[in-house]
């Protein structure tokens, strides 16, 4: 078949429903910038994406905490899959995130300066049904930053979705550190 992903997804898409505007970019992300020059023009972001595996959630990071922008973002690791959500400015970014696991573990650290040495690469088995689950939980939280209906469950938290029990839980928590150096001195986003 030899079809790029994104083709492929349009193609899907609109079967679906014809009526929706999609504009598709085939572009390799190799940084921050990249990001930004992607989603400028957004209101919000939603980030699925996992490869560069060690460095593709940092340049989202960078790229919404500049611009503003609101975030939900997740992936699916086998049997599992995790998301988060977050407004820059109001709460604590994917830098935050890191900088509190690692001051609770010092393990953390060591293993994430292992995995930059051998430029670990995740592969991800993905079963159809478990991404749709995992796909709705991250529209459901963009619907409540969008809407304002509800306060997505996952700001400032690491939710997991076990595929296998169906239960969503909190695995970790964090707060918007003063000495953050990616969202120190963030403007505060526009949320509902």
């Amino acid at each position: 078949m030899n079809k790029l992903k994104t083709e492929l997804a349009k193609e899907r898409i609109l079967r679906f429903n014809p009526n929706v505007k999609l504009n598709v970019t085939n572009k390799r992300i190799e940084c921050a910038e990249d990001v930004m020059a992607h989603i400028e023009g957004s209101d919000y972001v939603i980030c699925v994406a996992d490869k560069p595996t060690l460095h593709i959630q940092d340049w989202v990071n960078e790229a919404v905490v500049k611009l503003g922008k609101p975030l939900v973002s997740g992936g699916v690791l086998n049997t599992r899959g995790r998301f988060y959500s977050m407004l820059p400015g109001k709460t604590g970014c994917v830098e935050c995130h890191k900088q509190t696991i690692i001051e609770s573990d010092v393990i953390v650290n060591k293993q994430l300066d292992s995995m930059h040495q051998i430029n670990f690469q995740r592969n991800n088995a993905a079963i159809s049904p478990n991404v749709a689950m995992l796909a709705g939980a991250i529209v459901n939280e963009f619907l409540g930053l969008v809407t304002g209906i509800q306060t997505p469950t996952s700001l400032g938290k690491m939710m997991e979705l076990n595929f296998l029990t169906y239960q969503t839980y909190p695995i970790s928590e964090w707060n918007k550190k003063e000495d953050c150096p990616v969202c120190h001195s963030a403007p505060v986003t526009a949320g509902k």
